[in-house]
């Protein structure tokens, strides 16, 4: 069986394609949930956090010495966050952050420090003391929604692990997008477009976990119907992961990354599908429970499962998401010469665009019954989404 496989462009390097505008960019990838890679160093972290490491030894043909590599800088990095306590997987406790380096250093891959709120942990430094988010990733909705309820919760980490450390097949929190930023090693990418993920999300026993793990003799089907496209990310370049991209990632050498998760007005509604089809499969699994635990109790016990396996995100924090970010663009356009954008995201063409997605989304939550329980009882009101309809009807109107 043969199934095309998308084209993966790689931006910005050497014999390859420029770096996109921003519209490109949204027009190109983000509304057409396309990954690519693009050669951008993530400064200052990249010259800060690493330094050169001549691999003289090895094959210069070899996928990770395609360009200069890098190592850790663990004298800078022990003696400016050693302290800091951080829970590596594989570790039998929390440690200090330098005893975590010193472990590394070492080529230990049993522990691996994965979703380290650095950013949050180290506000106190200001925004941009460690790495400015690249421009193309500025329209971040999730971080900029969590840093407004209070800064206690954020997508923003940082990966770091000896060679031979792996975060398997997966796809990312409730189909956010992610990006990517490798700061030294290789990381060996193995993407499967969303099409293709029926093949891992079968029942637990029967999906594929780790692709370390199968051969053609255990896993025969994904050998012969599968299209794994494999992308290797050297130091300095930035990898874009769509919605609902399954991957793995395979770190090749000492490897240091900069991950967010986000997402906008591009993929809100893939993100509501999925919270949407979840919640649907919570409510068809406890349905016989739904009369002897009384409506008011069942449906909130469905939200909870909902946002347990959401990383705490269910129908309440969905409401609050697209009230703050319709009231965040309601201010914009009240705001005189907001025709003049200050970021590129801020254009008329955008704005129109983020607001059409974000009503879509929003009237089709206040569908459900979790909405309509919630209006009879005027938990919930609908004054924004009604300023947010006008203001739709009056730009869409001036095009």
């Amino acid at each position: 069986m043969t199934l095309s496989i998308p084209v993966f462009d790689r931006l910005g390097g050497q014999s390859e394609l420029p770096l996109p505008t921003y519209d490109e960019f949204f027009e190109g990838y983000l509304r057409l949930n396309r990954p690519c890679l693009l050669t951008f160093p993530l400064s200052p972290a990249f010259y800060q956090w690493t330094v050169p490491h001549p691999t003289s030894t090895s094959d210069q043909n070899s996928p990770s010495t395609k360009s200069p590599n890098r190592k850790p800088n663990y004298a800078h990095l022990k003696a400016k966050y050693g302290t800091s306590t951080v829970h590596p997987t594989g570790a039998d406790a929390p440690m200090d952050f330098k005893q975590f380096l010193e472990r590394m250093e070492q080529g230990d891959k049993g522990i691996y420090l994965k979703d380290w709120h650095f950013v949050l942990e180290h506000s106190n430094e200001g925004a941009n003391a460690v790495y400015e988010v690249p421009l193309w990733f500025g329209d971040d909705w999730l971080n900029e929604f969590l840093d407004n309820q209070g800064g206690k919760d954020d997508y923003r980490f940082v990966y770091m692990g000896a060679s031979g450390t792996c975060t398997p097949l997966h796809v990312d929190v409730f189909t956010s997008y992610s990006w990517s930023a490798n700061l030294c090693g290789t990381k060996k990418w193995t993407f499967f477009p969303p099409s293709q993920a029926h093949f891992f999300t079968k029942p637990p026993g029967c999906s594929i976990t780790d692709l370390r793990l199968i051969s053609p003799e255990t896993h025969p089907t994904y050998y012969t119907t599968t299209t794994p496209i494999t992308v290797y990310q050297h130091p300095g370049e930035l990898i874009f992961i769509p919605s609902g991209w399954w991957h793995q990632v395979e770190n090749i050498g000492e490897t240091i990354s900069i991950n967010h998760n986000w997402c906008n007005a591009c993929n809100l509604q893939d993100i509501y599908r999925n919270l949407e089809s979840d919640l649907a499969y919570i409510r068809e699994s406890i349905a016989e429970f739904r009369d002897e635990m009384g409506e008011d109790e069942w449906s909130e016990h469905c939200q909870s499962i909902l946002k347990a396996n959401n990383a705490g995100f269910g129908y309440d924090q969905l409401w609050r998401f697209c009230q703050f970010h319709a009231r965040r663009l309601l201010r914009l356009l009240a705001e005189p010469g907001h025709d003049i954008a200050a970021s590129p995201w801020e254009t008329p063409k955008c704005i129109l665009f983020s607001v059409g997605d974000l009503l879509e989304v929003w009237q089709t939550l206040v569908g459900d019954e979790w909405a309509q329980r919630k209006l009879s009882r005027e938990e919930i009101d609908l004054t924004t989404l009604e300023d947010l309809k006008s203001a739709y009807k009056s730009i869409a109107g001036n095009r």
